[in-house]
């Protein structure tokens, strides 16, 4: 996984077995539900952060006891195997297929437990609401949109750090766009300067004491400069780049040309999401959902994992909802710096 030093977006997605939700009890679908959830599915995460090796032993050992043959029927080709949480309830289980024999299957948890005791333990995460709003906001619509959007880009295009950014600000982002606001003149307008190099778009700053700042910026802020702008070379530099004079709605941070118009590219924290689904029974289901962002099966850097034991998240979120066609749906949204509400 890329890191550079201002940013990390780490994002995986992964569908639980197909357990038949529909069977699900009314209650499920009452919020207060899905708030109390969302408490134990936080708590689960940092008891695996705050002591990974009793985290291993309590949740990840006993399912090498209740690990089940899938089919059972040993004259029919393997499958893989079910790792059982609850025998009494068919749904708290995790279907293991990876690699397609009985020996790389078996080899998912067994890596998993290894890997998990020789974490050390981190500091717990502390619980942000704006993180929170951001997690909510994505589990309950993806929880009802069928085919219609990814688990990680939602119905308006935002991925998850643009997503946290439209609930709040951290410090530094408040900080940015204040400086920002600072060069405009009397009309709310200034000029925007970027630059492309190696398909890599970069906002450059000339501080009026000399010298310039840059930094890396969305393709879509980019492409925006460069097509309602004008080609110039960027003093300083002496780079071949675009400048356009924009408009600045101080309210909603976009910047307008004409017509048309893009939001400020804040400077965003590192942050990090992660997403799971599944018809999990309500006793078994924060326990369930994280030990599967834990196993990670199918996914060879196992990314669900490494943004759980992340030192540099110290800041999470979590949005639980519940829906006939996907079962408990749980988002988890981190980042390494606290956030404010987003207010103008």
């Amino acid at each position: 996984m890329a890191r550079t030093a201002r940013h990390i977006l780490i994002v995986f997605c992964l569908v639980l077995g197909s357990a038949d939700a529909r069977s699900a009890d009314g209650s499920k679908s009452d919020p207060a539900l899905w708030r109390e959830l969302e408490r134990e599915v936080f708590d689960q995460i940092n008891f695996l952060r705050s002591n990974p090796a009793a985290y291993a032993e309590q949740v990840l050992v006993p399912l090498k006891t209740t690990m089940t043959r899938y089919p059972e029927d040993a004259s029919l080709p393997f499958q893989g195997y079910k790792l059982i949480f609850d025998p009494s309830h068919r749904d708290d289980q995790v279907l293991v297929t990876e690699g397609g024999t009985e020996e790389t299957a078996a080899a998912v948890l067994d890596e998993a437990i290894t890997v998990v005791k020789a974490s050390p333990k981190l500091r717990p995460l502390t619980r942000d609401p704006v993180l929170d709003e951001a997690a909510r906001f994505n589990s309950e619509e993806f929880a009802v949109a069928g085919t219609t959007r990814t688990a990680h880009i939602d119905s308006l295009g935002r991925r998850p750090a643009a997503r946290m950014a439209a609930f709040g600000l951290t410090r530094r982002m408040r900080e940015d766009w204040t400086a920002f606001q600072a060069g405009l003149n009397e009309r709310s307008e200034r000029l925007v300067r970027v630059y492309e190099e190696d398909g890599t778009y970069y906002l450059v700053e000339l501080p009026k004491g000399g010298g310039y700042r840059s930094r890396s910026v969305p393709e879509s802020f980019g492409k925006f400069i460069t097509e309602h702008g004008q080609a110039v070379t960027i003093p300083e530099l002496k780079q071949p780049g675009h400048q356009c004079l924009v408009r600045v709605d101080r309210t909603t941070r976009k910047l307008h040309s004409g017509t048309a118009s893009v939001d400020y590219p804040l400077r965003l924290p590192i942050t990090g999401e992660n997403v799971v689904w599944g018809a999990w029974s309500r006793r078994r289901a924060a326990r369930g959902l994280v030990a599967w962002w834990v196993l990670d099966p199918g996914i060879l850097d196992r990314g669900h994992r490494v943004i759980l034991l992340d030192a540099d998240f110290q800041y999470g979120g979590v949005g639980c909802a519940w829906s006939a066609a996907r079962g408990w749906v749980a988002t988890l949204d981190v980042s390494s710096e606290p956030w404010e509400a987003a207010t103008p």
